[in-house]
């Protein structure tokens, strides 16, 4: 017998659909968790401002690609700037009242955005950003028609998801102050790497058929999701928090954008899981939230 002749003697037909089906797996799994991303369930809100005691305006709108999008204006004091507000995947504007109180303090006025697929908004697949920037987009322009809104005063907040939407959405408007995004990541191809292995528990080489797939179902390629690179281009303030603890998004992804930013900034580094920095710790995450927003909105 030569060295290799045991590669042409017949295997067993159980071992080779065994072998067909670990490969079909290998190769259908990383698609179908993208897929099961790029559509999440999103059940509508139960809480509406009033809950909070905040006044508000619901906002009907449509994007440049016709998906509807819903967004709640609360108002603030006539001739303030104007706070953009955005969720994380999953989530809905509701999940941002806690702060949008905050907002209000303030003085400034709020607009918190219900991204595509999320919330009130209308079905369309979720691109991690891509898309989602033309909601916040939409939202933005309808609130800066307001004579009581100073559109040379805009700051975004964002939640995961969100934090890249917010800084794709306003990082060459010209009003722009500042950002303050919890748990943001890096670049999408980077953060899909890491989904794949600290996730799902897969090679990050599985990433590659899900970049391969976010390609060919957007049009464009996932390293054009890159936050860190459009901050790297404007000098903003930034404050940054994520926290040790977050396995969906990690930290050093949110590390990497603050290294990459290239105005003034400031991180914050928590015991926290993904985006629970506010919940572990209200008041500290309110007091340095409202801080950057008197600062930035003078």
């Amino acid at each position: 017998m030569t060295p290799l002749s045991f590669l042409s003697a017949p295997l067993p037909r159980l071992g080779i659909v065994l072998l067909l089906s670990l490969l079909v797996l290998a190769i259908l799994l990383p698609i179908g968790i993208l897929w099961i991303n790029m559509h999440p369930v999103s059940p509508p809100a139960t809480t509406s401002p009033s809950d909070f005691q905040l006044s508000f305006e619901t906002l009907k709108l449509v994007t440049i690609d016709g998906v509807p999008v819903e967004a709640w204006l609360i108002p603030g004091d006539s001739g303030a700037g104007l706070v953009v507000m955005v969720h994380g995947l999953g989530a809905d504007k509701s999940s941002l009242l806690p702060l949008a109180r905050v907002v209000h303090r303030t003085g400034a006025h709020a607009l918190l955005v219900d991204l595509r697929n999320h919330g009130g908004s209308g079905p369309a697949r979720t691109t991690f950003g891509l898309d989602e920037a033309l909601d916040v987009t939409v939202a933005v322009e309808a609130a800066e028609r307001r004579d009581e809104i100073d559109r040379n005063r805009i700051v975004g907040y964002g939640l995961s998801m969100g934090a890249a939407t917010v800084v794709s959405a306003l990082i060459r408007h010209p009003g722009l102050r500042g950002f303050f995004l919890d748990s943001p990541f890096d670049s999408l191809d980077a953060l899909f790497g890491d989904i794949a292995e600290h996730t799902y528990h897969l090679p990050r080489a599985a990433a590659r058929l899900s970049l391969w797939a976010y390609r060919f179902l957007t049009g464009t390629p996932p390293t054009a999701i890159s936050p860190a690179s459009l901050l790297a281009q404007r000098p903003v303030p930034l404050v940054v928090v994520h926290g040790r603890r977050d396995e969906r998004i990690p930290i050093e992804r949110g590390q990497r954008l603050f290294q990459a930013a290239s105005g003034e900034k400031t991180f914050y580094e928590t015991e926290s899981d993904h985006t629970l920095s506010w919940s572990d710790a209200p008041e500290e995450y309110e007091n340095r939230l409202e801080d950057f927003l008197r600062r930035t909105m003078r």
